[in-house]
């Protein structure tokens, strides 16, 4: 399908760098996918640790050093990746906080004449006593 008003000046390296911006500028869940990738490398790194033991202990197969040692390396970067992504988190909350955007947006205000002005419930336009009047 041909453009109407000639050629994109956009290559896909700048859409996709455009798009990547969208998702990381505007969001948390990256950070969030990073915590729970370093808690999965964490349980694998576990789970290797594991395995290294019951063959040794099981087969008596004199595991060399590798293996442990890329155990504890898969076991520190998850450590860190899970705390970067935790101290992200914090980040976020913080700069999303300072923006002082409100929880909520109130569409009408309903008032009514009410001598008290407390602007409780008694100010509301719906509110009726048992007394027939508004107010307390």
């Amino acid at each position: 399908m041909e453009r109407v008003a000639g050629e994109t000046k956009w290559s896909f390296w700048k859409l996709f760098v455009y798009a990547l911006d969208g998702i990381i500028a505007y969001s948390t869940a990256p950070l969030v996918l990073s915590s729970i990738l370093g808690l999965l490398l964490c349980f694998v790194a576990f789970l290797f640790i594991i395995v290294i033991i019951v063959r040794t202990l099981a087969f008596g197969d004199p595991t060399q050093g590798w293996p442990s040692l890329v155990c504890i390396i898969i076991l520190l970067a998850g450590l860190q990746l899970f705390f970067i992504g935790v101290l992200g988190q914090y980040l976020a909350k913080t700069y999303l906080e300072t923006k002082r955007r409100p929880i909520y947006l109130v569409r009408e205000k309903h008032t009514a004449d009410c001598e008290h002005g407390s602007g409780g419930i008694a100010d509301r336009d719906d509110f009726h006593s048992d007394r027939g009047d508004k107010c307390y």
